[in-house]
Parts: structure tokens; sequence; C-alpha cells
């Protein structure tokens, strides 16, 4: 992965956060070198603070957008 300790993950993934909070977990963790989960746990961490506002429909991905509610197959 990356070379960063987690205090510089966790400044990149919220700095990441704070421009595209659109963009999936899986998205960000590709771009800053993390996984996922640990994405994922800096958004909640950032909403539940209300660092964050929560977003309703995250873009995939592909691109596309998906919402908390959509049926995947």
């Amino acid at each position: 992965r990356c070379n960063m300790n987690n205090v510089e993950k966790h400044e990149a993934v919220r700095a990441h956060l704070a421009k595209h909070p659109e963009q999936s977990d899986r998205q960000i963790a590709g771009l800053v070198g993390v996984s996922p989960t640990f994405v994922g746990k800096v958004r909640r961490y950032l909403e539940e603070k209300g660092k964050l506002t929560k977003v309703e429909t995250r873009q995939g991905q592909d691109g596309d957008d998906v919402g908390d509610g959509d049926d995947v197959y």
C-alpha cells in the first residue's frame, strides 16, 4: 500500500473526503493508498462529529451514482 503512518493516512483521507465526499470508499482508498475499510471508518467518524455532511448518493468506481437504498443485483 503506502509508506504513511496512521496520522498521515487519516489526514490524506480527510482531505480527499473534504473535496470529494461523493466518491465511494473504494475510489478514495485506491487514490490515497489505504483500504476501503479505513476510508469508511474515517468517513463515519467525520460524519458523527459533524465535520462531514453525509452524502446520500456516492459515485461508484465506474462513475455511476449508487445510493444507500439502491438495489444491486
